[in-house]
């Protein structure tokens, strides 16, 4: 689980400052010691994932930072389990970003950024949102966000589907996406009723 923080429009830096759009910051904290590698992997992926939905143009030379903190330990070790668990925590990271976009409500959106991570077992079935104990028994996974202004449109805007044995087939990938585009529709339905 993640807890995010949005401040914005706020003065930049003169370094930081663009003349026609709003800058984006992310900083993604682990819940113990510094950022290391990983989390600014999922800030520099965040931050281009949300820089999608939001209209930079109506705030220009003003910065939205955007600060995650994890508040689970990170998985720092190899293997199927800790890519699963990365994909996981991807999703609700742009999952409590777009809760926070809209709780602020200072900042135009396109639409709103649904994620959801998805596994592939060894026989072919595909899970979306896998649970923790199912973590290690994939051959496949990946996460999968779409921005959606309308029920029935939605835009994938990033995704990061592997395969663990080698090789991927377009067919499970576009299984895969469709599964996730189901959940994400779930997830944004969810949204509406919460956001009234």
């Amino acid at each position: 689980s993640v807890l995010v923080s949005l401040s914005g429009p706020i003065a930049p830096l003169l370094s930081q400052e663009k003349p026609t759009k709003s800058t984006l910051e992310v900083y993604v904290r682990p819940l113990s010691n510094v950022p290391g590698t990983q989390e600014k992997f999922f800030a520099g992926v965040l931050g281009s994932i949300l820089e999608c939905a939001i209209v930079g143009s109506v705030h220009p030379r003003t910065l939205l930072q955007v600060v995650v903190q994890v508040l689970a330990p990170q998985r720092r070790h190899s293997g199927v389990g800790s890519n699963l668990w990365r994909d996981k925590l991807l999703a609700s990271m742009v999952n409590a970003s777009t809760l926070a976009f809209l709780n602020a409500s200072s900042i135009p959106l396109r639409g709103v950024v649904c994620a959801v991570s998805v596994g592939m077992k060894g026989d072919g079935k595909l899970i979306a949102n896998p649970s923790e104990e199912e973590l290690g028994n994939f051959s496949a996974s990946g996460c999968f966000a779409f921005l959606f202004s309308d029920v029935t449109s939605a835009t994938c805007v990033w995704s990061n589907w592997r395969s663990f044995n080698g090789n991927i087939d377009q067919y499970e990938l576009q299984e895969a996406k469709s599964l996730a585009l189901s959940g994400a529709k779930e997830i944004w339905v969810r949204i509406k009723e919460l956001v009234g």
